[in-house]
């Protein structure tokens, strides 16, 4: 029988080795940004450039080990279920042609990929509207689309209106999240007053299961489900 505390220490090690993945492909993203003035299509478009290694798209938390959905049922799980089912294997289908550089397994959900999204509700919890030179010719508007746009003005999450974008900070807005450590442990945050596109977050503190994410800026860090109702340095909850 194991004892508690090598199941603790074995889920400790299993964080800490996602934690490296995830430093690793901050870096990997940063080196990419700055050499293309933009972000990679697909998670999968950094191997093998970028990341050498095919087993850092893989966390050892994930029970399919890459091969199912990026976002395993968990409890209070209903903040993505508006999300395309072709993010959830950012690694597939949206493959190199070339063999030698496929990814075949992938446990990180991308939040910048170039999944479509329908153009005509895409921004309905954004204040702005991205301006394109000639809408009409816009056939369709990608995942990569409404995150630049929520980081550069904010939504109604974050407090922003038409006339008062109120942006998120690259330091706490993710780019590359892992969900498959919910089971594992719980953090603190603020429990939604209601569950739409208007929703705040001033109720009062729940234990949330817990997510990995490296932000736009690089930074690792643990979070809810939800990342915008995270805890704000200085407060007090428990």
């Amino acid at each position: 029988m194991i004892s508690g505390a090598v199941v603790v220490a074995q889920r400790q090690a299993r964080q800490t080795g996602c934690k490296s993945n995830l430093r690793q492909f901050g870096v990997s993203l940063q080196l990419y940004r700055g050499e293309h003035q933009k972000n990679p299509p697909w998670l999968s478009s950094l191997f093998p450039d970028y990341v050498d290694s095919k087993g850092l798209y893989v966390c050892r938390s994930d029970i399919e080990k890459g091969k199912g959905p990026v976002r395993p049922d968990s409890p209070n799980d209903n903040n993505y279920n508006n999300v395309p089912d072709n993010i959830s294997n950012p690694g597939r289908p949206f493959q190199n042609t070339d063999p030698l550089k496929r990814v075949e397994r992938c446990s990180y959900f991308y939040e910048f990929s170039w999944a479509r999204l329908n153009p005509a509700n895409w921004y309905n919890d954004l204040p702005i509207k991205l301006r394109f030179t000639d809408e009409t010719e816009v056939n369709y508007v990608s995942w990569c689309d409404y995150k630049e746009c929520q980081m550069r003005f904010g939504d109604y999450q974050s407090g922003a209106t038409a006339d008062n974008p109120r942006p998120y900070s690259e330091t706490d807005l993710p780019i590359i999240r892992c969900f498959h450590h919910w089971q594992e442990s719980r953090v603190n945050a603020r429990q939604p007053d209601t569950f739409n596109y208007y929703t705040t977050f001033t109720g009062t503190p729940i234990r949330d299961p817990i997510t990995l994410n490296v932000a736009y800026a690089g930074n690792v860090y643990v979070g809810p489900l939800k990342w915008e109702c995270k805890i704000q340095p200085g407060d007090n909850a428990q």
